[in-house]
């Protein structure tokens, strides 16, 4: 098995998450400047990137799961993942 990045997916996911979360913010009612915007921008990138993690449990997933998981991750953001990551924790505990 190798080990390969698969960038075609990592591009689309990374500009899906960046357009999500500009899309959020074209949404909320805070004075935009360029800082939060790249910030966001960049964030929600990075989040939906990760998405490709879920295949180390399900490896024969199929790529249009891994593209809503990647949509789903963007769409949280930071502090989102947060409170479901405590609400997990929490249940666990």
């Amino acid at each position: 098995m190798k080990n390969e990045i698969d960038w075609t997916f990592f591009s689309a996911a990374g500009v899906m998450g960046a357009l999500i979360g500009l899309g959020q913010l074209l949404h909320a009612q805070e004075v935009l400047t360029w800082r939060i915007v790249l910030g966001r921008a960049m964030v929600s990138a990075g989040l939906a990137a990760t998405a490709p993690v879920i295949l180390i449990w399900f490896p024969q997933l199929p790529q249009t799961a891994e593209f809503a998981i990647a949509a789903l991750l963007a769409s949280l953001g930071t502090s989102g993942l947060q409170i479901l990551v405590t609400k997990l924790i929490g249940r666990m505990g």
